[in-house]
């Protein structure tokens, strides 16, 4: 629900900004956060916590979509600051959740004592491809609900532009807003995996991590 946005950006541009060129200026501008802070995400999941960094920057995301929703459009240097604080969010989460998968590796090393990096990285590869075919699919499904009008030269009607921009700037937060009461479920954190990983590599006893674990994690 979230990557439609990404889906919609061209049909907005062109539609609601009246300009084809918009779109790269609008994918640029969502891009270019992920570029400056890829080099910055090791230093600050370690200064403040890989899950607690990530929930933080899904807030952030579902601040700032609220924030562009109400702001409009309409004064296009505000619309970009705005969208550039927005991509923040989504880019720090776009970055770090390919780094839970080797916690899992870990996680179900310690749990089974089998070593399964192939299928797991497989399966977030699956999923990575199944959530860019689906979140495609809702993109289009939400522009056919509002009325899209295909065609060159096609004129949407106000419903149309409204339900367009609704599915770029406010649509994209359901499936953050949706996350959030999901990642509570979720246990592990980096000292955990640290414990795991010394585990599995020989370095403790199994009941020495016991020990450094939460009871939830003492398995036989």
């Amino acid at each position: 629900m979230t990557n439609s946005a990404f889906t919609i950006t061209p049909f907005f541009a062109v539609n609601n900004l009246g300009s084809a060129e918009a779109a790269t200026a609008l994918l640029g501008i969502t891009i270019l956060p992920m570029v400056l802070l890829a080099g910055f995400v090791p230093a600050l999941s370690k200064r403040f916590g890989k899950f607690n960094l990530y929930v933080f920057s899904v807030i952030w995301y579902i601040v700032f979509s609220v924030i562009i929703y109400f702001a409009g459009y309409e004064n296009y240097p505000l619309f970009m600051v705005l969208l550039l604080l927005r991509s923040i969010g989504a880019a720090l989460t776009g970055i770090m959740m390919f780094m839970f998968t080797p916690d899992c590796v870990e996680y179900g090393t310690f749990k089974t004592g089998e070593r399964a990096e192939g299928i797991t990285f497989s399966l977030q590869t699956f999923a990575t491809k199944l959530m860019n075919g689906l979140s495609a699919s809702l993109a289009m499904a939400g522009l056919a609900y509002f009325g899209f009008v295909e065609g060159a030269g096609a004129v949407q009607s106000a419903e149309t532009l409204n339900g367009i921009w609704f599915m770029y700037s406010i649509f994209p937060i359901l499936g953050a807003l949706l996350s959030l009461p999901l990642l509570r479920m979720f246990k592990l954190r980096d000292n955990h995996v640290q414990v795991m990983a010394q585990a599995n590599n020989g370095e403790i006893t199994r009941e020495e991590a016991f020990k450094l674990l939460p009871e939830e994690f003492h398995f036989k």
